[in-house]
């Protein structure tokens, strides 16, 4: 019988792990090294537990586990899950760049040049916060919802 339990540990060797409390950000993240992993958007503001090993991070609020990530060392990087997201957040991140891209020309040829080359949008004064639309598609989005702000009112 004793043999039997051996054998059964020795197939699944000991995997070490470290625990770090964090806080699930705005964006519904929670930052391990650097690194952003997503977790479920109704958990924003509270405070959540990570399991990281050398291959995987698990998020743990109220001692059930809510997400699972394969480990990533890329700082400044997001791994999101679509199924954290909420519907809203879903429905933009599922828009390519040609979709917004033409979208914008829709509205008309400068806002086209704006979503076409959002790298350029400081050029246009259209203030991006610098944290809260981390890819391109994003940085798009806030120069159309920027335009109800910055637009000409003839033209509105």
């Amino acid at each position: 019988m004793d043999i039997c339990v051996f054998h059964a540990m020795e197939s699944s060797p000991y995997v070490f792990a470290e625990w770090k409390e964090v806080r699930v950000a705005f964006d519904y993240h929670a930052e391990i090294d650097g690194h952003y992993c997503s977790v479920p958007h109704a958990l924003v503001g509270h405070s959540a537990w990570a399991r990281f090993s050398a291959a995987t991070v698990v998020v743990f609020f109220r001692s059930e586990r809510v997400s699972s990530h394969v480990r990533s060392y890329q700082r400044g990087v997001h791994s999101t899950i679509a199924d954290h997201m909420p519907k809203s957040h879903r429905a933009h991140a599922e828009w390519s760049p040609q979709r917004l891209i033409q979208w914008g020309q829709s509205i008309g040829p400068n806002t086209g040049v704006v979503v076409e080359h959002p790298a350029d949008i400081s050029l246009f004064a259209i203030p991006v916060p610098p944290k809260s639309h981390r890819s391109e598609s994003q940085a798009r989005l806030v120069a159309f919802r920027s335009r109800r702000n910055y637009s000409d009112p003839a033209s509105a």
